[in-house]
């Protein structure tokens, strides 16, 4: 059946290689062409991901209803593209390419009747108290604008490959890699022990989300493991992959840092349960780091 994925990074590249294991193949792609600031011309850095992979054809980010879809019998679209820096201070980007182009996708779905499936953030959260940056904001305000006609599934900390390109923004698990490989330590924050987030595979999030186009029961929705992991023994699972002496390095926290980092974060699966989008069964984070140090030292692709 015809499924439309929109942006070919971390989480949508390893859609198209999950949908292919289950035979489908007829995915049409959009992605970003934009004007790279720096290099001064379009560039698709992330089509590398799609190296083996099937689908039927890539078609460009457009911001017009009537065509922002491809034609023909689309029977699912997920969303995964966003400006997923926390960091970005450019609010009319945030607002064109987080706001506007998801709520244009949404009511070409809604016209279409077509299941809709968002990538939100547990961003959204905050420290307890609502959002913290323009990123978290914009996720905010589009499961608002669009929760009547889509599953937003708030991602929790996702890890795995091909988040390659993601530089600061990529897993803390990848950059301990990372950092073992190049230096033959892990830079750890002290204290890292009283900090605790929910560590969910990439591949589990892409199951939910195509069980959840199955099974379309639009809402908001938290998506991770129930499972908290502390951050030492995080860098503990990390450092027993590799093979050769490594150590941990703890260093202090950043003091901006510290005013919005949360202690505890973790999601309530129960919808997703309750959707039969997952019967509770996740990856282990053992068990992820083991396979994702397999691929992440040479960068392999998924």
């Amino acid at each position: 059946f015809p499924v439309t994925i929109a942006e070919q990074g971390f989480i949508g590249s390893v859609m198209v290689h999950y949908l292919n294991t289950l035979g489908v193949t007829d995915i049409a792609l959009i992605d970003d062409v934009e004007i790279d600031r720096n290099l001064g011309y379009a560039q698709r850095v992330n089509y590398a991901y799609l190296h083996g992979k099937k689908f039927t054809s890539i078609n460009p980010m457009l911001f017009d209803k009537d065509c922002i879809l491809p034609q023909g019998n689309v029977t699912g679209v997920f969303h995964f593209g966003a400006i997923s820096n926390t960091l970005e201070k450019d609010e009319d980007r945030i607002r064109k390419y987080n706001l506007l182009y998801t709520d244009i996708l949404a009511s070409a779905c809604r016209e279409r009747r077509i299941p809709l499936i968002f990538a939100s953030s547990a961003a959204v959260y905050g420290n307890g108290s609502g959002p913290l940056n323009l990123y978290a904001k914009s996720k905010l305000q589009s499961e608002e604008d669009i929760k009547d006609a889509a599953v937003c599934l708030r991602l929790f900390n996702v890890y795995g490959p091909n988040e390659y390109h993601k530089g600061r923004m990529s897993s803390v698990i990848l950059k301990w890699i990372r950092e073992i490989d190049a230096e033959g330590k892990a830079r750890v924050f002290e204290n890292s022990h009283l900090y605790r987030r929910d560590f969910i595979h990439v591949l589990d999030v892409c199951k939910v989300a195509f069980r959840a186009f199955l099974n379309f029961v639009p809402g908001v929705y938290d998506l991770g493991t129930g499972i908290s992991t502390d951050f030492d023994y995080l860098a503990t699972l990390v450092l027993s992959e590799c093979r050769k002496k490594a150590t941990k390095e703890y260093i202090p926290m950043p003091d901006d840092l510290k005013m919005q980092y949360q202690t505890d974060t973790k999601a309530s699966i129960d919808g997703l349960i309750r959707n039969n989008w997952t019967n509770g069964k996740f990856i282990p984070i053992e068990q992820g780091v083991n396979k994702y140090w397999l691929f992440a030292k040479d960068e392999r692709i998924l």
